[in-house]
This record gives structure tokens, C-alpha cells and sequence, in this order.
């Protein structure tokens, strides 16, 4: 009876085994490997059962040890099996795992009789060598060429497995992240529910959603905020307090709009919009009743789709964490494009795994969430405090990468001013587009012919002597409707004026003007806008300030250039 070898790997290895296999039976063995294809019969009684004969009547195990062995719960169930049969065993390291990584890999291995993987060309003589040595073999003169011609054809075989092995883990992240995953959010909500049940029985609890319209997630709350407020009043024990918060895609987003996805639109609508209250009072309503201190957050709603979704329960036993990560893609079938968010694997992380990747995805998440909670990360954003828009403005000016020039269009410049300096200090060409003096009553007439004067004293006085750049300013004949600051390509601030009172025609002007140009006094709106070129309405917006600034005189009757 030929001697029987048990090999141990992952499926990534796959072409391996079975070179390793070939090779073993070409020196008078017997080989056995788990093929992928009836690895769906694992839950299977019988197929456990004849596995775990075939382990314990193996006279040696070789253990295929890489990342992918690390995350294979059948790998690490067959290494300790073969630990605890006391099994003679071999061990074939795949890059990057080495010698002080082995227990990483599997902490029952000791690391005795390893061959190094990252060598092909040495393996198959350590692996003979490795054989011979052993007592059982070697009295039957054990490993023995039986085919020469198959022995040739699986040795160059299993060296180009080798080489394919160690060349993927060289591209590939040195851990997977296998960690463990449900198909879709749904499969994953019985997790879920209990998880959160579990943290708000043993004390403050928050909990963290992240997605599009949250159409699930708010329905998976509301079951574990119903069991736990029942837990809550079985055991008599105090509970919480819970902290809710939510994060979703808001219905107005243009990407949800350009998509034409009427299903997530309606259902932001219906639970986070028209339905939010009663949702909200409802969950309000069950923790009161139950003794659990309860603080519903207000959603914060994104214009674009969150790079990070999931749902991440803080305050498990210990403080600890455990998160859901999810990711939005997108279906497309023809013409028609769906998102997809929900119906995607969600991977598993807990604080409390040994893993350090389960921290850093937790600890990732929260980054994410932080920045959710922002609006100045959306593309179009309300800005209520005049100074906060003009700082905020100033500090694109400074920051955003490949600018050229800066475009302010207002009734006298003097709130864009701050911007002009640093501009010229980035070295980038600034137009400025006032209302014509005519236009403006005295006081305001005479800030706007003030400006060249004031540019001067502002460019002697802060910018070095071998300054570059470029200002101009020029008259608009028509009052502007809005003040606006173009950034570049990149971005735009905007807020609308109101005319004050009756406006009264204006002398001379250019007859291609579209409306009668007036003077009148402007007052400025509360409406103050910033706008990435990411934005649905930037272009549209661009086109109004470039529309206004068509209307301006043609030659800047002031220009400053640097050296």
C-alpha cells in the first residue's frame, strides 16, 4: 500500500496542490487535496466525515502556507487537526510569508521542516529531501521516480504555480481582507439587530448608519430598538443610553437625478423626509417606555454617493466596535443604470478581533463619517455668514491646486477685496467687474473709481517687489444681479442681490445689453452658495457670470501686471 500524503491549502493555491499531487504520485505516493469543486459539499455530514478520514490516515500532512491559508477557516481547521493527530507535517511558506510570520498564520504550526516558496527552483529538491528524511519513507526507499516523463512535466508545472503564487502576493495587499461577509445588508440585519441589543444591555451605545436612502437600515433599527427596549423590561435592568445617527444621499443630489433612480429618491422622500418625524418619534415613544434614554440625531444629508457606507455600533463590552462596511456600485443593463447599495457583500469587523485590520476599517469608517457630517464637502453648499463664505473662498483661493485666474463679478468689489492679494500672491491673473459709477449712487460711485488707488496701496504694501500676476478691472453697464467669485475651473461662490426700491433708467450704454440697464440700490440676499465644478449647478451658474461679464466694458480701464 503506496504511503498517503494529506495537502492543506487555500483555494488561491489551487494549481499548486494539484502540481503537488502530480509530483507526489510520480515518486510513488498517494496524494489527496481537497478540489474546489466539492467544496460546496462541505456542510455536508459524509463529506466531513471522509475528509477527516482521509486526515487521519494520512502518514504525512503538507501545509501550503500564504495570506489566503491565514484567512481559510478549512485550512486552519485541518492545521490543527493535524497538531492535535500528532501528524508528521511539512510546511511550504508562500511570500511574504516568512519565518516569524508563521504563527501569524496559523498559531498552532510550529516552525520546524519549512520550505521556502519564494525559491521555485530549490523547492522540488527541499521537498525529496524533506521526504527522504522522514522514517517511514525513507525504509521503503521513499521518494522513488516511478515516471520520469511525469515527474518532469509536474516539476516545471508546480515551479510555474510557484512563481504565479509569489508574483500575485507581490500585487497584492499582504493581508486579505476575508475576514468574514454577508451577501446583502438584509442577511446581515439578524447581526445586526442582536449586536446592537447586546451594547445597549451593557451600557452607552452609538450607533452609526451611512448609505443612500437607508430604506433597510432604518427598518433593521427599528426591530433592535423594539427587542432591546423588550430585553430592557424582562431583565429590569437599566439600559443606554442609545445614540442614533444617520447619513444618506439627499433626494435633491444631482447624482441621484442624473441616474434617474425615482426608487431611492422616493424612499429619502418617504423615511427621510415626509416619514422622518413619525419614524423618529416612534423609536422616541418605545425607548421612553422601556427606561432607555434615546438620542435620535438629525440625518445629515450628503449630495454624493458616501464612499464609506455600513453601519458601525460603538460600545459593545469594553467600548468596543464592530462595523458593517458596505460600498455603493452601480448595475448597468442597456441604457439603464442602477445604484446599488445594500444589495453588495458587507463585511464584518470587530474591535475585538485579533485582526488589525478590523481596527483600521473601524477606525476608517469614523474618518469617513466625520466628514459626512460636514457640508463643506458637498458640491453645492448654503453658507448663512457672510465672513465664513468670504474666509472659505479666500481659503480656495490659497489651497485648490492648477489655478490661473480669479473672476469677481459685485455692485463695488469691496467684499471681494480680501481675495485680490492672496490671488496676486499665487501668482494668478485677477478681472474684477464693478457697476460703472454712473450706475451707483455717490458713496457707492466713489468706492468703485477708489479701487485703482486702493490696488496700488494694497500691492506696495504686501506683495514683494518681483511679483507676478495680473489685475484688471473693467465696468459693467448693466448692474449685476448677483455677487460672484469664478475660482478657476474649480469652484464658484454666489449670492444674489435685491434691488432697493424704483430703479431708475440709466444714461447711455451698449444696445446689445438684454434688459434696460437701470441704477437702482442693490441689497445683498441671504442666499450665498459655494459650488465645486463636481456640482450639478456649476456650469449653469458659470454661465450667468460669464453672461454678466460679456456685458462689461471691453477693455479693462486698469491693469497692473507683476514682473
Amino acid at each position: 500500500m503506496k504511503p498517503f500524503i494529506f495537502i492543506v491549502y487555500s483555494d488561491y493555491e489551487h494549481a499548486l496542490a494539484k502540481a503537488l499531487k502530480g509530483l507526489l504520485e510520480s515518486w510513488g505516493f498517494d496524494a489527496f487535496y481537497c478540489r474546489q469543486e466539492i467544496r460546496v459539499l462541505a456542510t455536508s455530514k459524509s463529506y466531513r466525515q471522509d475528509l477527516a478520514e482521509n486526515l487521519a490516515k494520512a502518514d504525512l500532512v503538507i501545509l501550503v502556507l500564504s495570506n489566503a491559508f491565514r484567512q481559510s477557516q478549512y485550512c486552519q481547521a485541518e492545521a490543527g487537526a493535524t497538531v492535535t493527530l500528532d501528524k508528521p507535517h511539512i510546511q511550504i511558506m508562500i511570500p511574504p510569508v516568512s519565518y516569524p510570520t508563521i504563527k501569524e498564520i496559523s498559531p498552532v504550526l510550529e516552525g520546524r521542516h519549512i520550505i521556502d516558496g519564494g525559491q521555485p527552483l530549490t523547492v522540488v529538491d527541499d521537498l525529496r529531501a524533506q521526504l527522504a528524511g522522514t522514517p517511514k519513507f525513507s525504509e521503503h526507499g521513499l521518494p522513488r521516480t516511478t515516471d520520469p516523463h511525469a515527474e518532469k512535466t509536474w516539476t516545471d508545472t508546480l515551479d510555474m504555480a510557484l512563481a504565479v503564487a509569489v508574483q500575485r502576493y507581490r500585487i497584492e495587499p499582504p493581508s486579505r481582507a476575508l475576514i468574514g461577509f454577508w451577501d446583502t445588508l438584509t442577511e446581515a440585519s439578524r447581526s445586526i439587530i442582536d449586536n446592537i441589543r447586546e451594547a445597549v444591555a451593557t451600557g452607552p451605545t452609538h450607533v452609526a448608519v451611512v448609505g443612500v436612502s437607508l430604506k433597510y437600515s432604518i427598518h433593521i433599527l427599528t426591530t433592535a430598538i423594539e427587542e432591546a427596549a423588550a430585553d430592557t423590561k424582562v431583565s429590569g435592568q437599566p439600559a443606554g443610553p442609545l445614540t442614533i445617527e444617520l447619513v444618506h444621499v439627499d433626494d435633491q443630489s444631482h447624482i441621484l437625478h442624473s441616474l434617474k433612480d425615482t426608487i431611492d429618491i422616493g424612499n429619502v422622500l418617504d423615511y427621510l423626509r415626509i416619514g422622518w418625524p413619525q419614524w423618529k418619534a416612534d423609536w422616541e415613544d418605545t425607548c421612553r417606555k422601556a427606561g432607555i434614554e434615546i438620542d435620535v440625531k438629525a440625518p445629515v444629508a450628503i449630495d454624493y454617493i458616501p464612499q464609506q457606507v455600513g453601519i458601525r455600533i460603538r460600545g459593545l463590552p469594553g467600548d468596543s466596535s464592530v462595523l458593517y462596511a458596505g460600498s455603493c456600485s452601480f448595475d448597468r443593463k442597456g441604457q439603464q443604470v442602477t445604484l446599488l447599495v445594500g444589495e453588495r457583500e458587507y463585511f464584518y469587523y470587530s474591535s475585538r478581533s485579533a485582526d488589525v485590520r478590523a481596527t483600521k476599517a473601524i477606525a476608517v469608517f469614523n474618518q469617513y463619517l466625520a466628514q459626512y457630517r460636514s457640508p463643506h464637502n458637498s458640491g453645492a453648499t448654503l453658507v448663512i455668514d457672510h465672513q465664513q463664505w468670504i474666509t472659505r473662498l479666500e481659503e480656495c483661493v490659497l489651497s485648490y491646486p492648477d489655478l490661473k485666474q480669479l473672476v469677481l463679478v459685485s455692485n463695488t468689489s469691496q467684499k471681494f477685496f480680501q481675495l485680490i492679494i492672496p490671488a496676486l500672491q499665487r501668482h494668478l491673473t485677477v478681472k474684477v467687474y464693478t457697476s460703472h459709477p454712473d450706475l451707483l449712487s455717490a458713496r457707492e460711485g466713489a468706492l468703485v473709481e477708489a479701487l485703482e488707488e486702493q490696488l496700488d496701496q494694497e500691492i506696495a504694501t504686501r506683495l514683494p517687489a518681483d511679483w507676478s500676476g495680473a489685475v484688471e478691472l473693467r465696468h459693467c453697464r448693466t448692474p449685476p444681479t448677483f455677487r460672484a467669485a469664478l475660482i478657476g475651473d474649480a469652484v464658484l461662490g454666489i449670492q444674489a442681490y435685491t434691488i432697493n426700491g424704483n430703479p431708475r433708467p440709466a444714461s447711455a450704454g451698449r444696445q446689445d445689453d438684454p434688459q434696460p440697464r437701470t441704477a437702482a440700490s442693490l441689497i445683498n440676499t441671504e442666499l450665498r452658495l459655494i459650488v465645486t465644478r463636481y456640482g450639478e449647478h456649476f456650469q449653469k451658474l458659470r454661465e450667468n457670470i460669464d453672461r454678466q461679464c460679456g456685458w462689461a466694458d471691453p477693455e479693462p480701464y486698469y491693469v497692473r501686471h507683476g514682473a
